[in-house]
């Protein structure tokens, strides 16, 4: 992934669950975060579109995460984030937190390759800035 690239995911990245999070706190902003995405996207790729996109990731995501690999194994034909949560939620934070962006990273590049990284920033800004709220609150209240 070019340093540009990086650049541009990173702030999505670092809003998603603080150091004292749990795991399952953890799944729940990487499934919040990605169903965000799926809210912006359908209505521009469609939900066909969109799934096919979500499982590309999990492939790619599967070759370096094995833990991965079960998801990989449905034949949804929408966006389903409830196994990868599920999955984020049995691991500790830490690898929660790691697995959760290696996927988010690969949907925002792999779009990022299908449509330009400025319209992938501008689409999914929002969902950057929403998170990043959600995750000040939630670090906050603690």
């Amino acid at each position: 992934m070019p340093n540009d690239e990086r650049r541009r995911s990173a702030p999505l990245l670092k809003a998603v669950g603080s150091d004292h999070s749990s795991a399952i706190q953890v799944s729940e902003e990487f499934a919040q975060t990605l169903e965000q995405m799926r809210a912006v996207l359908t209505p521009i790729l469609g939900p066909q579109a969109v799934a096919a996109l979500y499982r590309r990731c999990l492939h790619l995501c599967a070759a370096t995460h094995p833990c991965f690999e079960s998801l990989c194994e449905t034949e949804e034909t929408a966006m389903n984030t409830l196994p990868f949560k599920t999955m984020l939620a049995q691991q500790s934070s830490a690898e929660a937190r790691r697995r959760g962006d290696a996927l988010v990273t690969t949907f925002h590049t792999l779009l990022a390759s299908l449509i330009g990284p400025a319209l992938t920033e501008q689409l999914l800004g929002d969902c950057t800035a929403i998170s990043k709220d959600r995750n000040d609150r939630q670090s906050s209240a603690d």
